[in-house]
């Protein structure tokens, strides 16, 4: 699944997109699975994740050779879920900014 540069780029903005409002949403306090998990992630829709439950071509999956999202912040994001909403939960704002910083990195791999 050859992407064009420019359709890789509009992408990983699509994606950087919904990193950063997730960010907000949990300085909210209202950070769900549902924000994070595969369903909403642009990646997993074009890659095929549930096609073929597989990521090969997923820059996520290209850095890790890991598919899922495995090895990666996410992990930590998703495990730092709160169980009640907390208002501006640190733990979350912490790990979802590792993930935009780890997202942030795939850009290098691109060029």
């Amino acid at each position: 699944m050859k992407m064009s540069k420019k359709s890789l780029e509009n992408l990983h903005k699509k994606v950087m997109d919904h990193w950063y409002t997730n960010l907000m949403i949990a300085y909210a306090g209202e950070l769900s699975i549902d924000d994070v998990g595969s369903p909403s992630c642009d990646y997993c829709k074009r890659f095929g994740y549930y096609v073929k439950d597989t990521c090969a071509c997923c820059p996520v999956c290209l850095r890790t050779g890991r598919t899922g999202c495995n090895n990666t912040p996410w992990e930590d994001v998703v495990f730092n879920l709160p169980y009640y909403y907390v208002k501006n939960n640190k733990r979350s704002v912490k790990t979802i900014i590792e993930e935009i910083e780890f997202l942030e990195s795939l850009r290098e791999d691109e060029v």
